[in-house]
């Protein structure tokens, strides 16, 4: 099992996250992605289909959430699928760097 769970928010930003989760698989980012979406209903076909292109990735997809949930409400959902020691939060349209993360652990 991975130490860290990296949450992932996105909404309607389909660009951002195939951006980012690209970054991650080619770095064979070796901890567990947790996607938490909540864009509408054309986007999330979009953003499923870009989770299920990143192969070397440890994906877990979630798309139960509304457009119209509060962000804060939506983290509070979403930190309950975590399981890692370790939480870290990064949004769509950022990115943190794979060996920073690995550092931050060991330490």
């Amino acid at each position: 099992m991975s130490k860290v769970d990296l949450f992932i928010p996105t909404y309607n930003r389909p660009d951002f996250l195939k951006r980012l989760l690209t970054y991650y698989d080619y770095y064979k980012f070796k901890h567990r992605i947790i996607v938490a979406d909540s864009s509408k209903d054309s986007n999330k076909k979009l953003n499923k289909k870009i989770v299920s292109q990143c192969k070397k990735l440890n994906i877990l997809y979630l798309d139960k959430f509304s457009p119209s949930q509060v962000s804060h409400q939506k983290f509070g959902e979403m930190v309950k699928f975590g399981k890692a020691k370790y939480s870290v939060f990064c949004a769509d349209d950022d990115f943190l760097i794979p060996g920073g993360i690995d550092d931050a652990v060991d330490f």
